[in-house]
């Protein structure tokens, strides 16, 4: 009886945990969107073609940080209750805006791809 005590308690006390993670997810990946657009300029001078390389990394970055976010929300389903789908979508396009439309960010992509090709073992 203690054992099943403990449990209640213990999974109660992870919930708390898991929605407190999601909602802090949420607000960063809001706070990335936010800092993307001030820092991206519409009217730059230079026109970039990306390469094969740097566009599989943007996809490749895409796909990862979009299967965390399904991950994430669907793992959780008490937390945003009636508004999985809505926050599902709008992550998505977050995503799809800071990947593929968002010049700053695209750049940070490709730099960090950079640093981790460059790293000596």
């Amino acid at each position: 009886m203690i054992f099943i005590r403990q449990f209640i308690t213990q999974a109660q006390n992870n919930l708390n945990i898991d929605i407190i993670i999601f909602w802090a997810f949420q607000i960063f990946l809001v706070y990335l969107f936010l800092l993307a657009l001030s820092k991206y300029k519409r009217f730059s001078v230079f026109k970039i073609t990306r390469g094969d390389t740097s566009f599989n990394d943007l996809r490749s970055f895409f796909t990862t940080f979009t299967s965390i976010i399904i991950l994430g929300i669907v793992s959780i389903p008490e937390t945003a209750n009636g508004y999985k789908l809505f926050i599902l979508l709008v992550d998505i396009l977050i995503c799809f805006y800071l990947c593929f439309l968002n010049g700053w960010f695209k750049n940070k992509i490709i730099g960090w791809r950079q640093k981790l090709q460059n790293i000596e073992e």
